[in-house]
């Protein structure tokens, strides 16, 4: 009779069979977190209904994990929920105090010189129209 009892679950939770009689009356379940639940066929216990989850035009199903940038995300009954991992900046950008500039950027530097970002490194020049005047007033240009 246990061997009966053993294949009959086994072929009702692992084959899907309908020849099986569950007898759910002393199974315990833990009650689902979440408002819409179900019991799947050949099963005692409630489960949350899957949800998918719209994310940036995209539709996911339950469970589905994507990239969002450098970070992992999870659709999750409806809800999505992703790393917070900070992701490189492109090796063709410039981060100054924080900033992000792209390449060709100007940056505000100072009143003698004129900044691009370039290839993800910041190329300065002097400005020759007031070349003298930095010269002579050295706190117009902190780095002479």
């Amino acid at each position: 009779m246990h061997f009966r009892l053993t294949f009959c679950l086994a072929c009702c939770f692992i084959m899907a069979c309908h020849s099986c009689d569950l007898d759910c009356s002393t199974v315990k379940c833990v009650v689902p977190n979440c408002i819409d639940t179900y019991t799947p066929p050949h099963q005692c216990c409630p489960i949350c209904r899957p949800k998918p989850c719209n994310y940036k035009g995209q539709v996911y199903i339950d469970g589905q994990q994507f990239k969002d940038d450098c970070n992992t995300c999870t659709c999750s009954l409806g809800s999505v929920s992703c790393t917070q991992l900070g992701c490189p900046v492109n090796p063709t950008t410039c981060m100054i105090d924080g900033i992000i500039y792209s390449d060709g950027d100007e940056l505000p530097w100072t009143t003698c010189e004129t900044c691009h970002c370039r290839a993800g490194q910041v190329a300065c020049y002097r400005k020759a129209a007031i070349l003298g005047e930095c010269m002579e007033n050295p706190s117009l240009n902190p780095s002479l």
